[in-house]
């Protein structure tokens, strides 16, 4: 028998060592239940990480109490959902809302799609449009808020007593019983014309200079600053021009009222033309026999259009209402509005009574409300923003003593 060559045998084991083989037996990183220092790994971290990624819920319907169509109603169901359903779900609301809408909008896009949707579901099913429930046709309605038509130009006199009966029969008597039906339980579309196309700024004024009921003089609760006639060439029919009103006997005073919505309460951008309807054909003409526009501008119509004043009272709709948030893999978010018991009253905040700007400050964002503020500029700043209108038009104001 021939000897062993040892020191050879340990030659070729140091050879195929530094080429590597057989290092997958030997290197305790290879082996997937251990890390490189040999140690076994928890699973129970990657294993409770899936299920972290999972949604709780794969279905929920609910509904919440209010108007406002946002991230907190949004919010409030799936909480409820989650409490009910899945109470010992492992993560918060906030990480499940993340879970159950990942796409590119997240929750805010798909809420918004939603809210829409329903809004234009409504419109379509539910919606009257605003002329038709006057019984009168568009073209009226249009010159009516212009401060044309018979229901502005009727005057009470001594001699002519009896208008003030015709006004309170047409159209009194329908006014009346629309208050006090439909209004309260169909939504109204906003009339059809330029007075109310494109409110960029959300709100809706209307003023009137003329009182006409009773021979009784208007009570004025506003100045008028100065109308520039290029804001509203669908009522007066002019390319350019302006009307300055702000030195006294110009115009012996004038009343303005209106409201304003936002997008995500839909009760306020559902019931526009609704409020519309309360202000200017039900608080103004028939209870308070307001009537006539300021020369050169609308009657009423969006604020961007009308004449810059300092005040405007402000009107609100209210009411029970409330969003039935229904979700599930198949159909994705769905959303579904209700209300009843719907009034029309002054604009408050936590009691306290607002005007349209106080509360249209309330409502939305800052920069939409310095934009108002240039059409209702505020009490006794009529001659400092006609000055500055002036001014831009190329004028310098002398004032003489």
């Amino acid at each position: 028998m021939k000897a062993i060559n040892i020191s050879r045998i340990l030659i070729v084991l140091q050879v195929l060592l530094a080429s590597g083989y057989g290092a997958a037996r030997l290197n305790p990183s290879n082996n997937p239940n251990r890390n490189h220092d040999g140690n076994d790994i928890d699973r129970s971290v990657s294993r409770r990480s899936q299920t972290v990624s999972t949604p709780c819920l794969s279905s929920f319907e609910y509904r919440v109490e209010g108007s406002m169509c946002n991230i907190s109603s949004l919010t409030s169901a799936v909480s409820n959902g989650l409490a009910e359903h899945f109470p010992n779900c492992e993560h918060g609301v906030e990480h499940e809302i993340q879970l159950l809408f990942p796409g590119p909008g997240g929750a805010d896009g798909a809420l918004s799609a939603a809210c829409e949707t329903a809004e234009k579901l409504i419109s379509v099913t539910d919606t009257l449009p605003f002329h038709s429930v006057l019984g009168k046709h568009p073209l009226f309605i249009k010159e009516f808020f212009d401060g044309g038509t018979y229901w502005n130009q009727e005057v009470v006199t001594d001699d002519a007593p009896q208008t003030k009966t015709s006004i309170t029969t047409d159209p009194g008597i329908l006014i009346e019983h629309l208050m006090s039906s439909v209004a309260k339980t169909k939504p109204l579309a906003l009339p059809e014309g330029s007075n109310f196309e494109s409110c960029s700024l959300d709100t809706i004024v209307c003023c009137y200079v003329a009182d006409k009921t009773f021979n009784q003089e208007l009570i004025s609760n506003t100045d008028v600053c100065y109308h520039d006639l290029r804001a509203s060439p669908g009522s007066n029919h002019v390319k350019m021009g302006y009307a300055i009103f702000d030195k006294p006997g110009d115009l012996d005073g004038a009343t303005c009222t209106g409201f304003t919505w936002t997008n995500d309460n839909f009760l306020s951008k559902l019931f526009r033309g609704n409020t519309l309807l309360s202000i200017s054909l039900y608080d103004s003409l028939i209870k308070e026999g307001h009537t006539r526009n300021v020369p050169g501008a609308p009657m009423c119509a969006c604020a961007e259009q009308m004449p810059v004043i300092e005040k405007a009272d402000c009107q609100q709709v209210t009411g029970k209402s409330g969003m039935t948030f229904k979700y599930s893999l198949a159909e994705g978010l769905n959303v579904a509005f209700d209300w009843s018991e719907i009034q029309f009253e002054a604009c408050k905040n936590l009691e306290e009574e607002l005007d349209l700007v106080e509360y249209f400050s309330v409502t939305t964002n800052t920069s939409k409300e310095k934009r108002l503020t240039k059409h209702i500029v505020g009490a006794d700043q009529c001659h400092s923003a006609t000055t500055k209108f002036l001014y831009s038009e190329g004028l310098q104001r002398l004032d003489f003593q």
